[in-house]
């Protein structure tokens, strides 16, 4: 009978965690579209056609389930970048492109819980927004990091390193808002693109290396690139 249990808990492991994803994936929609404050956990079990009680066996009260969120996205991700530049035995420039390719990724990916987290950071109770912040921090320090070792070793422009730390992160952060699914690029595909188009920003050109900056092959330059990404977006 004990053997029967826990081949039986094991089975049914898979299912548990499949169910509290599908929790998170809805609660984060309800919380994007009605804000923190205004939802119930009522809302949430009417979205996923469940009773209030089968959520709560899973999560006691929104609080948790919000706090869920930001550890199985926010946490998680800033983790797997420290992981990836620790990792990754190449240059500044191609730590850099991984970074904002995984950025994309995983905002294309996941945009529901992602865009939840942005609509609802002001209304997050203290312990989890410090969680949140911390892990925001972490991950803006790991892109200063790089792009200051990128300087330094020539690789890239000689710009302040938290101000292009801000300006790439952005370029990733936005696409959680714009994307869509049905666009004319995968996933995959957009995040190669927009790293490429963040990058030949920061990348020290052949102009810089040789003949100066002049102002008409720098216009060319960034005419370019809001091409590329004109296209991108439009998908």
């Amino acid at each position: 009978m004990e053997r029967y249990s826990s081949m039986n808990e094991v089975r049914s492991a898979p299912r548990h965690q499949l169910v509290r994803d599908e929790i998170l994936t809805k609660a984060a929609e309800v919380f994007e579209r009605q804000g923190f404050a205004q939802t119930r956990l009522e809302d949430i079990a009417t979205v996923l056609s469940l009773k209030r009680s089968a959520i709560y066996y899973y999560f006691k009260t929104k609080n948790d389930i919000l706090h869920a969120l930001v550890e199985d996205y926010a946490e998680r991700k800033a983790r797997e970048m420290e992981d990836l530049v620790t990792d990754h035995k190449g240059s500044a420039i191609e730590k850099l492109q991984v970074l904002l390719s995984v950025s994309v990724l995983n905002r294309t990916l996941e945009g529901p819980r992602v865009r939840a987290l942005d609509t609802v950071a002001t209304e997050m109770p203290a312990k989890t927004k410090a969680i949140f912040e911390q892990a925001r921090r972490r991950i803006l320090n790991l892109h200063v990091g790089v792009i200051r070792e990128g300087i330094e070793q020539g690789e890239l422009r000689a710009v302040d390193p938290t101000m292009a730390a801000l300006a790439v992160l952005g370029v990733a952060n936005w696409t959680s808002w714009w994307y869509s699914p049905t666009g004319r690029q995968r996933p995959e595909e957009l995040a190669r693109s927009l790293a490429d188009i963040a990058l030949n920003g920061l990348a020290r050109s052949e102009i810089d290396r040789s003949q100066g900056q002049q102002p008409l092959q720098i216009i060319d330059l960034i005419q370019r690139d809001l091409g590329e990404l004109r296209r991108a977006i439009a998908g």
